[in-house]
């Protein structure tokens, strides 16, 4: 059943227009549009706009879809992708959401998707720059139509750093703006909702104080990778300061998440140390790193903390955007590759090699 052939000549004569008519207004023959409502054809993507903007429907409405098929094969979409990301299947991937996008280019989910195709471009050496139009169009859509506070959000960081890029650092610095301090984060805000030593009171301030945790791992990291004016000791000091401040909240050493952040910290500071010539300390962190990686990808999908600073907090694999991979591996293809020519000195060293090989 060819369904939009048969809309287009419903739509068509419903507002006494002829082929001739809707043949001229998209600059094709009569013909091409006539196999359409025939059925022996189908309008390509490029002219859907176009037709449900001359007979005043939605697209979804052209293709004679319900709100309910509409929103399952949405969802069918998104399930595709989220598995193929997991998967690790980049190429599929970007196929399937170009593919989605263009069959549904006004839900801000998929449009979501597609703007991470275009931030991921492994065509381009400058994405911004290569798609810079693009993106700043559908991160105003987004911005214009779209209610998901989560999406917004993402759309604002983007856009802000489209509009610093092309010097508009005021119009920057007032879109990042609507974002809430730390004194104002969600699990802040909920927590003041309840009485004062109310389960849920307590159980917010805890989300809270895991969130601040993370932040300070990765806030760690971004200071000793960019500030060229610490010294190696200083780098190693901070890198040091955000694992011990980690480390003393999980009195339990029930870490979840921060297994993943602490994998990074210590092979960091691993990095610091060889660069400053301290080879014991060196393998020691790296151990530990590696350690920290083991034993995040060893979680169960769900836990929850005991350790009393954050009791009633879950760990849960499916709940973030990472984590399915395999952090051990990941971390040893990064010593491999990237770190290889740091770790020359030793790296024919047995301990070294044992630590290469996972033992």
């Amino acid at each position: 059943m060819n369904l939009i052939g048969e809309n287009i000549k419903r739509l068509r004569k419903q507002n006494h227009i002829t082929q001739e008519a809707l043949a001229n207004y998209l600059s094709l023959s009569c013909q091409a549009i006539s196999k359409w409502e025939r059925g022996e054809s189908s309008p390509d993507v490029s002219y859907l706009c176009a037709l449900a903007v001359y007979f005043r429907v939605s697209t979804d409405e052209l293709l004679g879809m319900t709100e309910a098929v509409r929103e399952n094969r949405i969802l069918s979409y998104l399930e595709q992708c989220n598995a193929l990301e997991n998967e690790g299947k980049t190429e599929e991937l970007r196929a399937l959401v170009e593919l989605a996008f263009a069959e549904f280019p006004t839900d801000y989910r998929l449009m979501m998707r597609y703007i991470d195709c275009l931030l991921n471009d492994p065509e381009v050496e400058d994405v911004y720059e290569a798609h810079r139009i693009e993106l700043s169009r559908l991160c105003r859509s987004v911005l214009d139509g779209c209610s998901d506070e989560l999406l917004r959000f993402r759309a604002i960081d983007l856009l802000s750093r489209l509009c610093y890029q092309d010097g508009k650092e005021s119009e920057a610095v007032a879109l990042l703006s609507v974002f809430p301090s730390v004194y104002q984060t969600a699990n802040q805000r909920l927590a003041s909702l309840y009485e004062e030593g109310t389960p849920n009171r307590l159980l917010y301030a805890r989300r809270n104080m895991m969130e601040l945790l993370e932040a300070t791992a990765l806030q760690a990291r971004q200071i000793v990778s960019e500030d060229d004016a610490l010294s190696i000791d200083e780098q190693i000091d901070i890198l040091s300061a955000a694992i011990g401040s980690i480390k003393i909240y999980f009195a339990a050493n029930d870490f979840g998440y921060l297994h993943y952040h602490l994998s990074d910290l210590y092979i960091r500071m691993a990095n610091r140390y060889m660069m400053a010539g301290q080879s014991s300390a060196v393998f020691e962190c790296l151990s530990l790193g590696l350690e920290h990686a083991a034993a995040f990808d060893a979680l169960p999908d769900r836990m929850e903390h005991t350790s009393p600073c954050v009791a009633g907090c879950v760990f849960d694999r499916d709940a973030r955007a990472f984590g399915h991979e395999c952090k051990l591996l990941s971390q040893l293809d990064y010593l491999r590759t990237t770190c290889r020519k740091l770790y020359a000195p030793l790296w024919e060293s047995d301990e070294m090699q044992a630590l290469l090989a996972g033992r």
